[in-house]
């Protein structure tokens, strides 16, 4: 989004660590590997350090539970735990970087984000599109703590 990389330059100098949480279903897919994965990272961490802006830890889940692509990892093919709006990889990022998960914050630009933030106890703040499909009829304005 625009203004990400100057906001995550804020979020450094605040004392807060960045840590990114993503879905990457391309994997599952077969349209991307983990080495292509691991090439955007650095990609994206190289235009960060444009804004003078980092992050601290990138976990990202391969998995998607739906098949039906060709050329699909079957060995991907699974429900996880780590999909957000499940909480896995937030867990996981906790206890690796020892966050303390009620004084923290998820920024997202989703339902899943938001839902995750909400199940691991984390304040939610949503940006962007707030016209994101949500499931079961839900708004975005009903579920985060701050939308921008």
């Amino acid at each position: 989004l625009p203004g990400s990389g100057e906001a995550l330059k804020q979020i450094n100098r605040s004392g807060f660590l960045a840590v990114l949480v993503t879905n990457q279903p391309v994997i599952a897919r077969g349209e991307c590997t983990e080495q292509d994965m691991e090439r955007i990272h650095a990609r994206l961490e190289m235009l960060l350090g444009a804004h003078d802006a980092y992050l601290d830890a990138i976990y990202y889940c391969p998995h998607h539970p739906e098949a039906g692509w060709a050329g699909e990892r079957t060995d991907l093919k699974i429900t996880c735990k780590c999909r957000k709006p499940e909480v896995g990889l937030i867990y996981q990022a906790a206890a690796d970087l020892n966050i303390d998960l009620i004084r923290s914050y998820m920024i997202g630009d989703s339902w899943r984000d938001i839902e995750a933030a909400k199940k691991a106890g984390l304040k939610g703040i949503l940006v962007g599109n707030t016209n994101t499909g949500t499931p079961q009829g839900i708004t975005l304005n009903d579920i985060p703590e701050l939308v921008f």
